[in-house]
């Protein structure tokens, strides 16, 4: 730092000059700063022609971090988003600049959706590569896939796209987009997802994630992939199955193919004679005549609870390299997906995407698991270095933890102080563990009463309020008036 008029000081000022990053290079330092080092140097860098070449306030690398800013903010609105970059650049020098919601509006147009699934595949890797293996079925990598619904902004763009359920009145509810995803087990990241219609099944969604699976991981999914297409196409890519057996088969165990053990066997399915309506019949004509399955009965018994039986179909044949038991063990754990879509969707407040236009709403989404990855590598991370049980540590509090530490990094005044904040976020979610509570009762009630407000049964422009609103309640019958009354 250059202090010509304060030369005893130079010394103590020299860290805070170096702390002090430029923030027009940097637009979001938090958490550039923390995770830049996870994607390549040049993934944002500006093009030297075509598309995002000129030179323009929110470049790629700025909107980028903007809309993971977003993400781990939830309700941070364009506006705020705006704000907060019009703040960092006045920290270097005042700026006349509008950074103004359009502005970065149309920048979020542009941006290359292709560079969020680049970037969210570096993401998954890194949380892959950091997790540690698991002791089940000989160390495989096993991807856990099921499908969840989002609302999207009433808008006439998203309702062609991504309707509304038809069970609600036209203008009275929400577009729902499907989204089908792909999580790892072993560290709880975001492999991929791809979005439909509500209405549109799992199974013949999940073909377009199937090229994101390698030879030698094994699928958990629930009843809608314990289907012939499945469990006969994906062994020939190296990839085995374990679903819950789907509801229209029942198995007989007193006359299998093979009889591994009284709650075990082998089963030969035949290729169904009807094509389904999802499969061409070229893709038809590739299925095989047969496949072996192997089915395991599991029972489930917990205390004060009624035992339940649970069937549960797997390509995984080989009894000595993969007992039932793991494979029991590692349908159960197919609940993590739930966990996973709970942190996306709660605690992030993801459930409901505020973007007018489909497109908007993809990237919206990409980021979200773009961010959500990265906090899944803190948690990592900070699992790794003390010793933590990685499935306890809390997603919350390591979002909560990375939106404080994070400006503290920023604005960090020497390289050791920098090492001694990550430590002490490191150290802060490891110690975040959420209690154990074994049957522990969650029943899907709310406990806070609504406000006595109609419902909107029409659509906005027509609908007429009712007088009187705040002492309206619809599950209450009004009493008949008396006869005597006047």
């Amino acid at each position: 730092m250059f202090t010509p008029f304060l030369p005893a000081f130079r010394r103590s000022l020299a860290a805070l000059g170096r702390g002090l990053r430029s923030p027009r290079s940097n637009p979001v330092p938090e958490l550039q700063l923390f995770f830049a080092s996870l994607f390549p140097d040049d993934l944002l860098q500006q093009r030297d022609c075509g598309p995002n070449s000129r030179k323009r306030l929110f470049t790629l690398q700025r909107t980028f971090w903007l809309f993971l800013l977003q993400a781990l903010n939830p309700k941070t609105s364009l506006r705020e988003a705006c704000h907060h970059h019009r703040s960092l650049l006045e920290l270097s020098s005042p700026t006349r600049v509008a950074a103004t919601t359009g502005a970065l509006s149309r920048a979020r147009g542009r941006f290359p959706v292709t560079l969020l699934h680049q970037a969210l595949h570096h993401s998954k890797m890194a949380a892959c590569n950091r997790a540690p293996r698991l002791d089940l079925l000989q160390g495989r990598d096993v991807r856990i896939i099921d499908g969840t619904t989002l609302r999207l902004a009433d808008t006439p763009r998203n309702q062609r796209r991504f309707p509304q359920p038809s069970t609600q009145a036209k203008g009275c509810g929400f577009p729902a987009m499907k989204v089908l995803a792909l999580f790892c087990l072993r560290s709880g990241a975001a492999l991929n997802a791809v979005t439909s219609r509500q209405s549109t099944h799992d199974t013949p969604l999940a073909q377009k994630l199937w090229p994101h699976l390698h030879k030698g991981d094994v699928l958990l999914g629930d009843r809608a992939f314990g289907d012939f297409v499945t469990m006969a196409l994906l062994p020939l890519r190296g990839v085995d199955v374990v679903a819950r057996l789907h509801q229209g088969r029942t198995p007989d165990f007193g006359k299998p193919h093979k009889l591994l053990a009284p709650d075990d066997a082998i089963f030969l399915w035949k290729k169904p004679v009807q094509r389904p309506g999802w499969i061409s019949e070229a893709r038809w004509r590739q299925v095989p005549e047969q496949a072996s399955v192997r089915v395991i009965r599991s029972r489930m018994e917990r205390p004060g609870f009624r035992t339940q039986e649970v069937l549960v179909a797997t390509t995984l044949l080989d009894p000595e390299k993969y007992p039932a038991a793991e494979i029991a063990e590692v349908y159960l754990r197919r609940w993590r997906i739930e966990l996973s879509f709970r942190d996306i969707k709660t605690s992030m407040e993801l459930e409901h995407l505020r973007a007018e236009s489909p497109e908007i709403a993809a990237k919206e989404l990409l980021a979200g698991l773009v961010a959500y990855n990265l906090v899944r590598v803190t948690m990592i991370e900070a699992a790794c270095r003390h010793g933590a049980p990685l499935d306890r540590l809390s997603f919350k509090g390591t979002v909560d933890g990375l939106r404080h530490y994070g400006p503290r990094m920023a604005r960090a005044r020497s390289q050791t102080a920098l090492r001694r904040l990550r430590r002490g976020l490191f150290h802060a979610v490891a110690k975040d563990l959420v209690p154990k509570r074994p049957g522990r009762r969650e029943p899907r009630a709310i406990k806070r009463r609504p406000k006595p407000f109609a419902y909107l049964t029409q659509p906005r422009h027509l609908y007429r309020e009712i007088p009187h609103r705040n002492r309206w309640n619809p599950g209450k019958s009004k009493a008949p008036a008396s006869p005597n009354a006047p």
